[in-house]
């Protein structure tokens, strides 16, 4: 159940024109019935529900697909600036939208490159963060579906790219309850350098599709 600390009211579909209904609009037998609350998707109970959502979807997810891998995409100085130099949109951005405009460009020109190279999307679940240290730049935590984590810093072309745990000389790198736990967490963390940032999920669509349209989970 959603206990949105500030709901919004919405028109109950029910009671709006639609395919179902013919274009007829039902009687409304009371007023009160009219309109539905809404999540505002901002306040804390809000994001504890959609990170207790993804929470779910992904560790559904991971059971399907079984080469999941846990990343983080970081971005240099000169990467930043590259990207913002041919990003119109965070060119004409204010504040902290210019650092999302920037990733979700960065983003999809990765992925645009990932399947020239490969022929294929490269399934992914990424979040942004600010950084705590000296340059505080953005940067993602997230998880990919490959077992080519040798040439993601190549493909990735704007920063460093953590991929795994040196161990022994072989990199070992996995995904379990724990570690999704850990990337989710992001979505509702209290960033106290940057109180009024609000991260952002790039993703492929599908994730945790049969269990999220089971009808156990909604999301916001």
């Amino acid at each position: 159940v959603n206990m949105c600390l500030y709901p919004r009211l919405m028109t109950n579909p029910k009671y709006r024109r639609n395919k179902k209904n013919g274009g007829v609009i039902p009687p409304v037998p009371d007023k009160r019935v009219q309109y539905v609350p809404i999540g505002c998707g901002t306040c804390i109970e809000c994001r504890k529900q959609r990170a207790r959502n993804w929470q779910l979807r992904l560790q559904e997810d991971i059971k399907e697909h079984k080469n999941a891998k846990f990343v983080t995409l970081t971005f240099s100085t000169d990467g930043l600036k590259r990207c913002y130099n041919e990003c119109k949109k965070a060119q004409e951005a204010q504040g902290y939208d210019i650092d999302n405009y920037i990733v979700t460009w960065a983003v999809r020109h990765f992925l645009e490159r990932w399947r020239w190279k490969y022929k294929k999307s490269l399934r992914h679940w990424l979040i942004t963060e600010l950084g705590d240290g000296h340059s505080e730049h953005v940067h993602l935590h997230g998880i990919v579906w490959t077992d080519n984590l040798d040439e993601l810093e190549n493909i990735w072309q704007y920063g460093m790219v953590w991929k795994g745990y040196n161990v022994n000389g072989k990199l070992e790198n996995y995904v379990n309850e724990r570690t999704i736990n850990y990337i989710t967490k992001y979505v509702t963390k209290l960033d106290d350098l940057h109180p009024n940032y609000k991260s952002i999920i790039l993703c492929s669509s599908g994730i945790g599709r049969y269990y999220a349209t089971s009808g156990k989970i909604r999301e916001n």
